[in-house]
């Protein structure tokens, strides 16, 4: 179970402008490691500080020798900042702006001023041969400074200069770098589940992660049986706070708080839990007390007050319980449910966020949402993540979603394979929302102690181009039911009409190990379902795991795209896929003896009597992340 939020680093410091022009390195960023395209663009960031340094020691020279003629070189380099700021949208703040190019504008000021400046100088410097023998022995030592500024690239790439001035709830400000804190349950004393804490990580790009000490661990009566999700609001003022389950010495499942004990430390590294915990306890008619955790990120109403949902068993039904406070410390129970339902018992790890249909971007909830947006209320619950999409009406405070399915099987999933109880979050920087998930073991405890690491590290790109729909077989709605059943009866070795056609990834020399990806077209009235499966069954020669085959429909308009795309990461010991341009999503946990023994394939297949041609597949290896490095 996983929870993320974002902190910024504080602007840039022009006393610190040359050690930062190469001690960040956005290459380093775009394309971790590439070598060759780290040195191409300190070479030219180099050049052009080395040239434009020349340029204006050589206008001071033309003052100490009274010679004037060499200033026609200062009003170049006047001018060039000009197209910079043109491009960059009249900004006046080009130099110390990450977003929209801003070190980009700064190499191209610097380079358009060498540049400049070069084509003028060797015509001008005729005059004044001591300004030019000079502005040679300034070049060089250019050099020589960046040379020994490059030998402290390493040891200052993923150190943040300054510390976090403030949580960002908007991305509305400037900054120089930015921090992601993930906080994750962690049992530090072993595999299994016991003793959990409340572990702490930072990253820079949610690739590479830093591990610090545990944030949250049971201490206090009020979490003393165990402290368990929950999530974190930047509150007025960008202090960062953390409400979180916690189980009492009675074990009643309440609601915790913590806050960071310096918000000027960029990492956060201490939490300090006030006195006045527990803020909410299972009290009222028809509450579970031992059905009751995982508070949401906090959003503001019309109203100016604060707002978190619980979720719940209230009554015997599942509830996403809506409590008030106008402090994030003194909370109030509402006297309705954000939303409910008797489709089920109990909802864990509720999370409610907006989205607008049709854009590739996030909504912070907090901030006013437009016209034509909707909002999403999930939820987790028999071991998969479910949501629902509708409206959040503001005078009644309540969740109406557009449709409502009495029969749970049928609702919504974010995932269709082994995936669990995820949080998501505002990324401020980008305006996106990420959404975090709990891929957990499904084997014996023993297994999970035993497990290896597997050493592949891959990503795959497949376009599928359907000739003809023509043989498309018949949809069966019952086929929605029980989706798992259908993909093991339907499975990659079973010829149909239009599939199965797919990948077959992980296979070993013989095929005797290998996991499928696989599609198959089905008519049903006015449309077509796809059919997506990833089937484990035969991944592991391993004895005794659970190998399941997942799997899910999605809607498909054939009729104006006759291409199917399927996207398959594998890394280590999972196979993430994302099928028709991320309509469907499955999650899978494998554990292939062939990897670990230095060998494995991968095959594109189609096993239907309808012709399927690929136009277009890229594969390529990923760069093992840095994950949880202890800080040194």
């Amino acid at each position: 179970m996983a929870m993320t939020v974002e902190g910024a680093l504080p602007p840039l410091n022009f006393n610190r402008l040359f050690e930062l022009c190469f001690a960040w390195d956005p290459i380093r960023v775009w394309n971790p490691g590439d070598w060759v395209a780290r040195v191409l663009f300190h070479g030219l960031a180099g050049l052009a500080f080395m040239f434009s340094t020349s340029i204006l020691l050589q206008i001071l020279a033309c003052a100490l020798y009274n010679n004037w003629w060499p200033m026609l070189a200062a009003l170049m380099y006047v001018l060039v900042p000009m197209p910079c700021l043109f491009f960059g949208g009249g900004s006046t703040h080009f130099l110390t702006s990450r977003e929209g190019g801003g070190w980009i504008n700064a190499a191209k000021f610097l380079t358009g001023a060498s540049a400049m400046g070069s084509l003028a100088i060797p015509a001008i410097l005729r005059h004044a041969g001591l300004i030019e023998t000079g502005a040679m022995f300034i070049e060089f030592t250019s050099f020589f400074i960046l040379v020994c500024t490059q030998m402290q690239i390493k040891q200052q790439m993923f150190m943040p200069a300054g510390s976090i001035s403030r949580f960002l709830q908007r991305s509305n400000n400037t900054f120089l770098s930015s921090l992601f804190h993930s906080h994750y349950q962690y049992n530090p004393n072993g595999s299994l589940w016991g003793n959990i804490v409340w572990d702490h990580s930072v990253s820079t790009d949610l690739i590479n992660w830093i591990r610090l000490e545990p944030a949250i661990e049971r201490i206090i009566p009020s979490d003393i049986n165990g402290c368990w999700t929950g999530s974190a609001t930047i509150l007025k003022g960008g202090r960062p706070a953390i409400i979180y389950t916690g189980a009492d010495t009675e074990k009643r499942q309440v609601q915790n708080i913590v806050f960071p004990k310096n918000v000027s430390d960029p990492y956060l590294r201490e939490w300090i839990k006030p006195d006045n915990n527990p803020l909410i306890q299972p009290v009222g008619q028809g509450l579970n007390s031992d059905q009751f955790r995982d508070p949401t990120t906090g959003w503001i109403g019309p109203d100016g007050l604060w707002r978190i949902a619980v979720g719940a068993e209230l009554n015997g039904y599942s509830a996403a319980l809506l409590y008030k406070s106008d402090d994030f410390v003194n909370w109030t129970r509402v006297d309705h449910p954000l939303y409910s339902s008797n489709a089920s018992t109990m909802w864990e790890c509720p999370d409610f966020f907006a989205v607008l249909p049709g854009e590739n971007s996030g909504l912070d909830l907090s901030a006013a949402i437009p016209n034509g947006a909707k909002h999403v209320l999930k939820m987790s619950l028999d071991n998969c993540d479910k949501y629902m999409v509708g409206v959040y009406d503001l005078k009644s405070d309540t969740f109406v979603p557009d449709t409502v399915l009495d029969d749970r099987r049928l609702w919504s999933r974010i995932d269709y394979g082994n995936y669990y109880a995820s949080k998501s979050f505002f990324d401020s920087k980008r305006g996106r929302r990420i959404i975090w998930g709990w891929t957990n073991e499904t084997d014996s405890s023993s297994d999970d102690v035993a497990k290896g690491w597997a050493g592949i590290h891959a990503d795959v790109e497949i376009d599928f181009e359907l000739t003809s729909v023509d043989s498309a077989g018949p949809f069966d709605p019952s086929w929605l039911l029980d989706i798992e059943k259908h993909c093991r009866e339907a499975g990659a070795s079973v010829h149909g009409g239009v599939g199965p056609f797919g990948l077959v990834v992980l296979a070993s020399d013989n095929m005797e190990e290998h996991t499928s990806v696989h599609f198959r077209v089905y008519k049903s009235q006015e449309k077509y379902m796809i059919l997506m499966c990833s089937d484990l069954r035969k991944s592991s020669l391993r004895p005794e795991l659970y190998t399941p085959a997942y799997g899910g429909f999605f809607e498909f308009d054939l009729e104006k795209e006759k291409m199917i795309s399927l996207r398959t990461l594998i890394d280590r010991s999972a196979v993430e896929s994302f099928g028709g341009g991320g309509r469907l999503c499955i999650m899978a946990r494998v554990y292939p003896v062939a990897v670990i023994n230095g060998g494995t394939r991968m095959y594109a297949f189609n096993n239907g009597t309808s012709t399927v041609r690929v136009p277009q597949l890229k594969a390529w290896s990923m760069r093992r992340a840095q994950v949880n490095v202890r800080m040194g």
